[in-house]
């Protein structure tokens, strides 16, 4: 019987009895030598006292304890602590974390926990801290995005950056073949629904003859790796002539991909005369594999997650292939730093489109290179644009690494039908912008998406299920304090980057309710 259907239950105790003061508690002196401790807040609650008809409603506020959103983490922690202690101790003072794990550092261990959610995440963060390994087990229905809620972090740390240089990839991609500027779409539904003056809605479902926004990082990186190696080129005025100094060039574009990119870095390698070896995970959908294909790549199915099909891309790297990723790593920034740059194109064209700047700009992140490139535009000097990044709820690397004020993994499985927005590791290129320039990141279910794409259909916008996602996360901010903390009110005009249409146009249909083909603007 479910629990929603249940009246209260309520069992008055007859023998309540008092006990012995407790012994001295070790663990308050432990914890504050753990990293980010500082004691959680003791609120008032004012309403919720005249509610219950009292003098004072005190509440101890736990969602933010040692750079979690739970207090799980203070038994998590002391109790691993005693528990080493007790089989390998007695362990020498020490005064922070280091000294305490140079001491662990022989200790070969994995830390085992069930959990329905914060107990195990806790487990999980203590064994980081700790140098060891974790195993968490958790039930079956803990794994479903669309069974979780809403998760959503405001950054209190925002900031604006200088003014990036000038940048050429515009210029670039106006060379390109297909090349025009993507609409900028007015969405009047989806701003009512939301409560705003306007909404407007970057439509990336047809960018240069791809249906994601994707190729404009890809080639801007491409083009701009293959001149730093064997350039510098001659000038050029179109694709034909840029190939023809290329004629000479035998290497393979390489790159790991959950869809998008692959398929954007397979029709670079087709334009430039080079062959292209794309990797993807093994649980990529088959119409997102055979697009890839037809692109004249080779694919190469990785029995793993994306992080572990861009950790094999890695080894490739050589004289004859070129590593081209959206995502970064020790010793690999140049190309992710370039693809980044090429994003940019986005917003010079919606700056010549739109006029004015929204007031908040909510987009997508998997690794967090779009959301870099947001960054850089609208967190620019002079500048007051908020920037809302969105998630999948079990892929929400970005959002952990805020809570925690440091890079987090999320671990795989990930399973959000948001394919695209499937990473559990943050671009670490892309990690100090979005530290300081995101003004809230919200994780959302595939409940949420899905209704995105609804939505943004009925004001003739097709958008797929990691397009939608910037959506998924403003229908998310229903609480008038987090609108409030973002800049939203009936008078705000706001920006959304839809960067994929029906890239599985099966899935939709089911989704929408009919065909991409039918929805018209």
């Amino acid at each position: 019987m479910s629990d929603s259907t249940q009246s209260s239950h309520i069992y008055l105790n007859s023998k309540v009895i008092t006990f012995e003061n407790s012994s001295s508690n070790e663990s308050f002196e432990f914890h504050q030598k753990l990293p980010f401790y500082t004691a959680t807040p003791l609120k008032a609650a004012p309403i919720t006292a005249a509610r219950l008809g009292v003098r004072h409603v005190w509440v101890k506020d736990e969602s933010n304890r040692l750079g979690l959103p739970a207090y799980k983490i203070l038994g998590a922690s002391w109790a691993t602590y005693r528990e080493l202690e007790t089989r390998f101790g007695p362990f020498q003072s020490w005064s922070n974390l280091d000294e305490l794990k140079e001491q662990l550092k022989n200790i070969d261990v994995t830390l085992v926990s069930a959990t329905d959610g914060n107990h195990g995440r806790a487990v999980a963060r203590v064994a980081k801290w700790l140098g060891l390994k974790a195993h968490i087990l958790v039930p079956d229905d803990m794994m479903s995005d669309s069974t979780q809620s809403s998760h959503i972090y405001l950054n209190s740390k925002v900031i604006t950056f200088e003014n990036s240089p000038a940048n050429e990839s515009f210029e670039f991609h106006q060379k390109l073949p297909f090349y025009t500027a993507t609409p900028l779409k007015a969405a009047p539904i989806t701003a009512a629904r939301l409560g705003v003056r306007h909404v407007w809605v970057k439509d990336e479902s047809n960018r240069l003859g791809l249906p994601a926004y994707k190729i404009l990082g890809a080639s801007w990186a491409t083009y701009r790796e293959l001149e730093t190696r064997f350039g510098p080129f001659q000038s050029w005025s179109n694709l034909d002539e840029l190939k023809e100094q290329l004629k000479n060039i035998d290497v393979t574009l390489v790159s790991a991909t959950d869809g998008n990119h692959g398929r954007a870095v397979a029709r670079v390698a087709k334009w430039f005369g080079l062959k292209a070896h794309i990797l993807v995970p093994d649980d990529m959908v088959h119409s997102r594999q055979q697009a890839i294909k037809e692109e004249g790549a080779q694919i190469e199915i990785v029995n793993g997650t994306y992080d572990e099909a861009v950790a094999k891309s890695a080894t490739m790297a050589g004289e004859k292939y070129l590593v081209i990723s959206d995502t970064a790593w020790e010793g690999y920034e140049r190309v992710p730093s370039w693809v980044v740059e090429g994003y940019g194109t986005i917003f010079r064209e919606v700056d010549e489109q739109l006029k004015i700047q929204p007031d908040l700009v909510a987009v997508q992140m998997g690794v967090g290179s779009l959301a870099s490139s947001v960054i850089r535009h609208y967190r620019s000097l002079n500048h007051t644009t908020h920037v809302l990044g969105v998630e999948p709820m079990h892929a929400a690397c970005v959002l952990h690494s805020l809570e925690a004020d440091e890079l987090i993994e999320v671990p795989g499985p990930h399973t959000s039908i948001m394919a695209g927005l499937n990473c559990g590791k943050t671009s670490p290129l892309a990690w100090p912008l979005l530290r300081y320039g995101l003004s809230g990141s919200v994780a959302v279910n595939d409940n949420s998406a899905e209704e995105a794409m609804r939505l943004l259909a009925q004001d003739g916008i097709v958008s797929g299920e990691s397009g939608a996602a910037g959506l998924a996360g403003l229908l998310a901010l229903t609480t008038d304090s987090a609108r409030q903390a973002l800049g939203i009110n009936s008078n705000s005009s706001l920006l959304i980057i839809s960067t994929e249409g029906a890239t599985d146009p099966q899935a939709y249909e089911r989704i929408v309710g009919r065909s991409h083909h039918t929805i018209k603007n």
